[in-house]
């Protein structure tokens, strides 16, 4: 959580870290995935956040947020997947 506070707050490449570090200590929570492909995604790092949205429904498929996210950043990034 400190890493989407730190964020939210216009820090953006401090959080990427932390949630790296998370993530590699809790790979199994979907709102991890979900919350750095956000970031990522904010970041213009598309080919990242898709990976990351992927596994955040992976573990939970009925995460309306992220596939709501995964499928805008494929229109936005104009290839339908």
């Amino acid at each position: 959580m400190l890493g989407l506070l730190a964020h939210n707050q216009g820090k953006p490449k401090w959080p990427s870290a932390t949630f790296g570090e998370r993530l590699r200590s809790a790979t199994e929570i979907p709102s991890f995935h979900h919350n750095l492909g956000n970031i990522l995604k904010e970041a213009g790092r598309q080919d990242e956040a898709a990976e990351c949205y992927q596994r955040a429904l992976d573990l939970k498929p009925d995460l309306v947020g992220t596939l709501y996210n995964l499928g805008t950043l494929y229109q936005d990034s104009g290839r339908p997947k």
